[in-house]
């Protein structure tokens, strides 16, 4: 830098003459720009605590400005939407006179009245900021509305899920209550109480799993319906053979039609006033026949014989399905074992189109051998057992393969009945 001794030798050279006081000034600039130089260093000795004020302030600031840019920016806004607001409503009343004008033919009195009304200032600034919030008013009220009807559908579904989870809970209750109350097969031939509770139970039980079946939300008519019939026999050690046989028909008819079909199929009793019914003869459905007898092979001694028991069978016609449910007991004529069978029939409109619909049969049969009883004429308890399952597990999927053929005879799918087995 330059030093007030060195300045009028330089200031010699050049080609203006510096007055005395421009010489003062170009002194006081010199100085203060030696000052400036000097502070980095000065900065540099000081410590962390002395520096941490002033590295707070700017971020106080910035924090300052930017709250006050986000107030600015929302009265703003504000404006707007009650500039809008006022436009829409000058636009509006502009239309209807506008109208009126044009339907009066012009007259100086409308135009007068539209002059009037174009005019900003006829209008006082109060009634103008009580219809701006009644606007805003009527805006919160339409967004309260909307979130009460969303809110409302979120709490029927949950509602309708718990009742079909009250089902099953029910259901699986009533399951625990009938395995634990297995009675003798000689005791419950024995006794017409007994037979009827234990019948009326499990008819109970089939018509709630049916019901949990064609929940549109959780069971299985919310899934695709497929062509389908399969036959299974699980193996438990103590309570030996159940077999099932589930299938699944597809129609390509309304459920009204789907309803029609089943009645013409089944002799059915009112819903209303069900009665138990011996069953000398088990029920076929073969071409031309309605009901034929068949027997039954009890042993490895080939004996035929047909089973003689009491059924149920008990229709409900509902909104959205038609439902068949059945349970019988049927005994072996020493009274030594019972065989016990229980099937449901729904028929319900398809999840791809409520134009179709798709019929689901269920059907389980298991056997209850007398305590202590091991030889029955001298055969094994638990062959017998086998070959009558067996034997009625065979006839009842032959049955079910006609039926199901024969639903999609009737309903013009001729095509897919020969996929059937």
């Amino acid at each position: 830098m330059l030093s007030a001794a060195e300045l009028p030798e330089s200031k010699s050279n050049m080609s203006f003459v510096l007055l005395e006081e421009d010489a003062s000034t170009v002194q006081e600039v010199l100085a203060l720009i030696d000052t400036c130089e000097e502070l980095p260093a000065v900065v540099g000795n000081m410590s962390a605590d002395e520096l941490e004020p002033s590295a707070t302030d700017p971020n106080r600031a910035k924090r300052s400005r930017l709250e006050q840019n986000r107030e600015r920016d929302f009265r703003r806004r504000q404006r707007q939407k009650e500039d809008r607001l006022q436009l829409q409503m000058q636009v509006q009343r502009l239309e209807k006179y506008l109208l009126r004008l044009r339907e009066s033919g012009g007259s100086a009195a409308s135009l007068e009245s539209l002059a009037d009304l174009s005019d900003p200032g006829g209008a006082t600034s109060a009634m103008r900021q009580q219809r701006v919030e009644a606007e805003l008013l009527n805006m919160s009220l339409r967004k309260a509305v909307a979130a009460e009807v969303k809110w409302s559908k979120s709490l029927l579904s949950v509602l309708k899920k718990r009742q079909s989870m009250e089902v099953s809970v029910s259901c699986r209750r009533r399951k625990s209550a009938v395995s634990n109350a297995v009675l003798d097969p000689a005791m419950l031939r024995d006794d017409p109480v007994a037979l009827r509770r234990a019948i009326m139970t499990t008819m109970d039980r089939v018509y709630c799993e049916a019901k949990a079946t064609v929940n549109p939300l959780t069971g299985a008519a919310a899934s695709m319906p497929a062509l389908s019939c399969d036959y299974n026999v699980r193996i438990d050690p103590k309570a030996g053979p159940t077999t099932q046989l589930t299938s699944e028909t597809p129609l390509e008819c309304t459920l009204d039609s789907a309803r029609d079909l089943l009645s013409s199929m089944f002799s059915m009793p009112d819903s209303e006033e069900p009665s138990l019914k011996v069953r000398r003869t088990r029920r076929t459905y073969t071409e031309g026949e309605i009901e034929k007898e068949f027997s039954v092979d009890l042993g490895g001694s080939r004996i035929n014989e047909c089973l003689d028991g009491v059924g149920l069978l008990r229709r409900h016609n509902e909104d959205d399905c038609e439902l068949i449910i059945w349970a019988a007991i049927s005994f072996h004529h020493s009274g030594k074992i019972s065989f016990k069978e229980c099937s449901w029939m729904a028929a319900a409109r398809s999840a791809p189109s409520s134009n179709e619909s798709v019929i689901r049969v269920n059907y389980r049969l298991n056997a209850e051998k007398a305590t202590g009883c091991t030889y029955i004429e001298g055969e094994h308890i638990d062959q017998i057992r086998n070959h009558a399952l067996g034997a009625i597990g065979a006839k009842m999927k032959a049955k079910n393969h006609i039926l199901q053929r024969k639903m999609l005879v009737q309903t013009g799918r001729e095509d897919l009945a020969s996929f059937l087995q």
